[in-house]
């Protein structure tokens, strides 16, 4: 498991890196404007395909299914399941993206309401507008013949383009989960960095071509993640290859595997994406609201680098794991593999969320505000990065803890936590929203976390239980990470005009006040036993 969680660590951070680096150079040429919301809030949907199917959530059905086959069966008959699960994965993507694409503007209407010729206001009811004369409601009925100005037609434009994204993330899901359960974490991990070159790519295409205009600009970088989706199935198609798998296009038959498949994807793919429903909510809340669309995508995005390399990792890894224990009905190991994750998850991300939460601003100045970035937008993204960060122990957790269900294929269960846990954002939503504006959207989405955690362990009870020792653990991890919170607080306000200064030396400042944050860290949890060197020791030796 630890090796798995290292090498796919090791791909997500390149990819984040390269991410960082794109949003580096889109705040810089683009900045926060009405090209920019438009191109985040239709590069929405791409994104949650990628992060719902290709971060793990297909794989919840797929992978208990498709290794106990590999275990049980001849290769002939696993191969078979592969490709009938493939095949149906295209008749029914392939209709359903017809369907959508043909329906782009409706679908936008509902995702970004505020796009239809002007931005609403708050109601009590919900968000309400006037369009051409005429009334529509948000909320209780329907957006009659939905159309809005350049913005939203922007919108709809390039939401067709890069929907094709979200087919290929999902195809290529399916061919991840293929390879990971042989055990080939490496090309999966791989495959989502080639969006991030494309896209880069695509900025080198704007510099050569001399394109000025920012809506021609997001329209480039909408055929970048086009032609990436396609590009990163190819190279799951080539790894499946390599291994000696053949999945073909097939008749789709509806046999007693498919249909057990089926029973457990719609919940498994449902609890799986209830971060991503949460950030859609927030994404039509703050479309209402100017520029609040790329504060929360911005803020999100670094957020997504402890979420990434820590949550993902371990849930991609830990399910495998487990799995292959349940099956053998060896309890006690997979019990020990939950807890072990929900250690390193905690020793890992509780110090991730106080950093973020208490250097925000030097995290985005640094990294993001630079050219059309304003000191403005730094403020505004940095207060919503720290209502994230309230949230990010919470969303790893809920990571780890899905794969305590999903090795014993009861998704039904995660999809009830995560209805309740969208209930509760969009509650909180409404009610911070009139007040605190995209903040209050980051704080509803922490909270409605921590909801989800609280009852994905009471669900748990019986195949899992929090030991005191857990606790403990807890508790040294917490006091550990105060102590790094105090060590940044003052390398911040000493690497203050730093952090202000030029390039590198916002390089350098955030470099001193990092690598302080952890050596005081390390120090902090050796010196509380939140770990020690030999528990160090042993988890690198079980990792190489």
């Amino acid at each position: 498991m630890l090796r798995s969680m290292m090498t796919i660590s090791g791909f997500t951070l390149i990819s984040r890196v390269l991410g960082l680096v794109r949003d580096q150079i889109t705040g810089i040429i683009i900045g926060p404007c009405a090209a920019s919301d438009a191109f985040f809030s239709a590069f929405r949907f791409p994104n949650m395909g990628r992060r719902i199917f290709g971060e793990g959530a297909f794989n919840s059905a797929f992978v208990p299914i498709y290794g106990q086959t590999v275990e049980q069966e001849e290769k002939y008959e696993a191969d078979q399941f592969a490709s009938l699960a493939f095949s149906w994965l295209v008749a029914i993507l392939g209709v359903s993206s017809l369907v959508i694409i043909g329906g782009m503007k409706w679908f936008m209407a509902f995702f970004v309401p505020g796009f239809l010729d002007g931005f609403g206001e708050m109601t009590s009811w919900g968000l309400e507008g006037l369009q051409n004369g005429r009334t529509w409601k948000w909320i209780g009925s329907q957006i009659v013949n939905p159309t809005g100005g350049e913005k939203f037609e922007h919108t709809v434009e390039m939401g067709r383009i890069m929907f094709c994204y979200l087919l290929c993330m999902a195809l290529g899901a399916q061919l991840s989960g293929v390879l990971n359960t042989w055990k080939k974490f490496a090309i999966a991990a791989f495959a989502p960095v080639l969006l991030n070159v494309l896209l880069l790519l695509g900025f080198v295409w704007i510099w050569f071509n001399d394109i000025e205009q920012q809506r021609q600009m997001t329209m480039v970088l909408s055929w970048c993640i086009f032609v990436a989706g396609w590009a990163q199935m190819g190279v799951l198609f080539y790894g499946v290859k390599r291994q000696g798998i053949q999945i073909r296009l097939t008749m789709p038959r509806l046999t007693p595997k498919m249909r057990q498949l089926f029973s457990l994807m719609v919940p498994g793919v449902a609890a799986a994406s209830v971060q991503q429903i949460n950030l859609l909510i927030g994404t039509q809340i703050a479309s209402t609201h100017e520029n609040a669309i790329s504060y929360l995508y911005y803020a999100d995005r670094l957020n997504q680098f402890p979420l990434g390399m820590i949550g993902i990792a371990l849930g991609v890894s830990l399910l495998p794991t487990i799995s292959r224990q349940v099956g053998a009905q060896d309890w006690d190991a997979a019990r020990e593999s939950l807890g072990n994750g929900i250690k390193i998850a905690l020793l890992l991300t509780i110090p991730a969320a106080i950093a973020l939460g208490v250097i925000p601003y030097d995290l985005i100045k640094a990294t993001l505000g630079y050219g059309n970035y304003s000191d403005e937008s730094v403020v505004e993204t940095a207060k919503v990065l720290c209502a994230f960060a309230l949230g990010l122990p919470a969303y790893v957790l809920i990571r780890v803890l899905q794969a305590g269900f999903f090795a014993q294929k009861d998704t039904k269960r995660p999809m009830q936590y995560g209805i309740v846990m969208v209930v509760v954002n969009i509650v909180l939503s409404f009610l911070l929203f009139p007040s605190m504006k995209h903040v209050g959207l980051g704080i509803a989405t922490s909270v409605a976390g921590w909801v989800n955690v609280i009852l994905l362990f009471l669900g748990l009870r019986g195949f899992f239980h929090v030991s005191p020792a857990l606790l403990a653990k807890l508790a040294r991890v917490v006091g550990a990470s105060v102590a790094m919170a105090l060590i940044l607080l003052p390398a911040s306000h000493f690497c203050a005009d730093w952090i202000s200064g030029a390039v590198i030396q916002r390089v350098c400042a955030l470099g001193v006040i990092i690598t302080g944050g952890l050596v005081v860290y390390a120090i902090a949890s050796i010196l509380l036993k939140a770990t020690s060197l030999a528990e160090l020791k042993s988890y690198m030796r079980r990792a190489s």
